[in-house]
């Protein structure tokens, strides 16, 4: 018999009585008939669909008649096989093993009104969509009520009824020609991410506000935590969120067989190397200032400290308290406590060779008032004139004992900041993925910076600190524990990177109608073929309503990797060490009498810059030069005082799991 050789309704429909008849005027009328060849293999099906579409006062406004003919050849077994089919009273259950529940809005949609293909497609840390065509009555359609109503799915088959997808309408698409509607649905991810997951986002792997940026939402922050940790996010038909791990459990929620898996699957699809990465080197940089602190000894001794007549016979300058202090101050060195003066000589007359010279450290000024007897009178020369002395007390004295000095003593401190950069280079990596594919890297960098005040530190005016040491540095590392969260979660994300790309060893099998099975569940394929034990990452329902064929494609990762390995723990880098040395020797300041304090080797002078006799071509004279007291402040070796890298390295090893794999060819293709 050839194809459409049976006129319509000449057979009964299902086999319930003769064929229908119908009185009165039926229009419009709408036959669609769709023939197809399909090969796979040694596979080869011809269908035929045959639909009539009514518009009357028939309560049973929609029938659908379908004729299929088709050959089925599998080794020796061919099958031809026709069905006339009135959709209105079609059991799909006990004909076809399913049925579907489809609920919008709250309304049940009468099973007439679905046509053709619906698919339902659910993938790991993805949206999960719903698409479907409506035939509605005949009559003004308002489509666009459609958007965002909810849309549940549920199927049936001989283990139960079950919730398929949980969603709204996002899309509904118009077919004037057809008069079909498609509605194109998703379950609002993000939406159910926000809603859900605000009181449990942070047991999701780690954070760091210094890796990732500002999250916008919860949604965000999941997905920013998820790169951390080896499990996944997702939401099961009714739009409860699950916390999965990638790894399959120990003991397998389902074992399929032979019997259970269409010979058409499964399929392996095994990992591409080019999509691989078995090492990941992190540059972690991590800058902040460190402040010094150091005290140095400071001291001056006068050439006349030891020996008077350099002054008193030879002019040397006398050391001037007020200069040294001034001159301290000037060299921006705060002093620590106060300068120890030593006293000039004291007042007597001292031998200076064959002279004997008289010094005194004291001067006394005063008003000459006229003499007096001792009866008060006035007191006048032979001449008449009142004789005047030096009134007493004194009217003022001076005593040079507090103004100059032998010598000086004193403790200055300064204090100063340099950059520091801790450059740590971080290399995790998959020796066994290495051994068997080669180095396959990539590289991620990352930067932390501390502030700290260092101009307040550098520009401080007098020395405070509760510090009993002179000589000292502290690191404003103050943000050292957002560091170490930092390159927690820099290692998680290599960990994760590295065990993600390894994952993508995928067994797809196909079997009919499985409303049971979740993202989250673990499967054992277990046939003659294959034998893989993974993680469910991708379900798809491709159901016809219209020829009553369903399936369900189910697709498990599995980790797969050469040889074993081992696995480190990530611990947290340690603070890279440095030696700090400081110079503790005393400063010396010294003396420079009589010398031209313009030469270019005065540019270097420290200490007394003073005048002395001096012996001239013909005669000696004293020279006049300004005299001056300088304090020249020791120089900040480049070691402490430019910005200075600190570098650490540290390795770390990923093991890579094994899922169970075979694939055996057992002679049936």
């Amino acid at each position: 018999m050839g194809l459409n050789s049976s006129s319509i309704n000449s057979v009964p429909v299902n086999g319930y009585g003769a064929a229908t008849s119908f009185i009165g005027e039926i229009a419009p009328i709408s036959i669609e008939q769709n023939v197809a060849i399909i090969g796979s293999g040694s596979l080869i099906s011809i269908e035929q669909d045959v639909q009539l579409r009514l518009s009357s006062s028939i309560p049973e406004s929609l029938i659908s008649i379908e004729q299929k003919v088709r050959i089925l050849s599998s080794g020796s077994l061919i099958s031809i096989q026709q069905n006339v089919v009135d959709s209105s009273i079609f059991d799909y259950l006990s004909r076809c093993g399913f049925d579907l529940i489809l609920v919008i809005d709250g309304y049940q949609i009468p099973k007439e009104q679905i046509h053709g293909m619906v698919n339902v497609s659910r993938e790991e840390s993805a949206a999960s969509l719903l698409n479907l065509t409506l035939m509605t009555p005949a009559g003004v359609q308002d489509v666009e009520s459609y958007h965002g109503k909810t849309i549940t799915l549920d199927a049936t088959t001989d283990a139960g009824t079950f919730r398929i997808y949980t969603g709204i309408i996002d899309i509904p698409s118009i077919d004037l020609i057809e008069e079909k509607i498609t509605l194109h649905c998703t379950d609002r991810r993000t939406e159910q991410l926000n809603n859900q997951l605000p009181g449990v986002v942070e047991t999701i792997g780690v954070y760091s506000d210094r890796i990732f940026t500002e999250p916008e939402d919860t949604a965000q922050e999941v997905e920013q935590r998820l790169s951390t940790t080896p499990h996944a996010v997702d939401f099961d038909a009714y739009g409860n969120y699950t916390i999965t791990s990638w790894f399959p459990k120990t003991v397998q929620d389902f074992t399929l067989l032979d019997a259970d898996v269409y010979r058409n699957k499964p399929t392996v699809d095994l990992a591409s190397r080019g999509r691989i990465i078995n090492k990941v080197d992190i540059s972690l940089n991590y800058r902040y200032e460190r402040f010094y602190h150091i005290t140095r000894n400071f001291s001056w001794v006068s050439p006349i400290a030891t020996d008077i007549c350099k002054m008193l016979s030879e002019g040397y300058t006398i050391g001037n308290r007020a200069a040294i202090l001034q001159a301290t101050n000037s060299a921006g060195w705060p002093v620590k406590g106060e300068i120890r003066y030593t006293d000039i000589w004291p007042s007597g007359w001292y031998s200076c060779g064959t002279n004997t010279i008289g010094w005194f450290t004291k001067q006394t000024q005063g008003s000459m008032v006229p003499k007096l007897d001792a009866q008060g009178n006035e007191v006048k020369d032979s001449e008449g004139n009142v004789v005047l002395e030096v009134g007493w007390p004194p009217a003022s004295e001076t005593d040079y004992s507090k103004i100059y000095c032998n010598g000086a003593s004193w403790k200055a401190t300064t204090q100063w900041a340099q950059t520091i950069t801790e450059e740590h280079t971080l290399s995790v990596a998959a020796s066994q993925s290495v051994a068997q594919f080669g180095e396959i890297a990539q590289d991620l960098s990352y930067a932390i910076d501390t502030e700290a005040n260092d101009r307040a530190w550098e520009d401080y005016e007098s020395y405070s600190s509760s510090l009993s040491s002179e000589n000292y540095y502290i690191d404003q590392d103050t943000t050292r524990s957002e560091f170490n969260n930092a390159a927690d979660v820099a290692l998680r994300i290599a960990k994760n990177t590295i065990l993600g790309s390894h994952r993508d060893t995928r067994v797809t099998i196909n079997k009919f109608l499985w409303p049971r099975i979740d993202l989250k569940h673990t499967i054992y394929v277990n046939t003659d073929e294959i034998k893989a034990k993974g993680k469910v990452t991708k379900i798809d329902h491709k159901i016809n309503i219209s020829t009553g064929e369903a399936v369900t494609t189910t697709e498990i990762s599995l980790f797969r990797a050469a040889g074993s390995g081992s696995d480190d723990a990530l611990t947290i880098p340690s603070k890279p060490s440095d030696n700090i040395s400081f110079n503790t020797q005393n400063i010396t300041l010294g003396n420079h009498y009589g010398e031209d304090p313009t030469t270019e080797a005065a540019a270097k002078w420290n200490g007394q810059v003073g005048n002395k006799w001096v012996q001239g071509p013909e005669f000696k004279y004293i020279t006049k030069y300004q005299e001056q007291f300088i304090v020249d402040t020791p120089f900040i070796p480049d070691t402490q005082r430019l910005a200075k890298e600190l570098i650490s390295s540290d390795s770390y090893n990923v093991e890579i799991p094994n899922d169970t794999l075979t694939i055996t060819f057992d002679g049936k293709a």
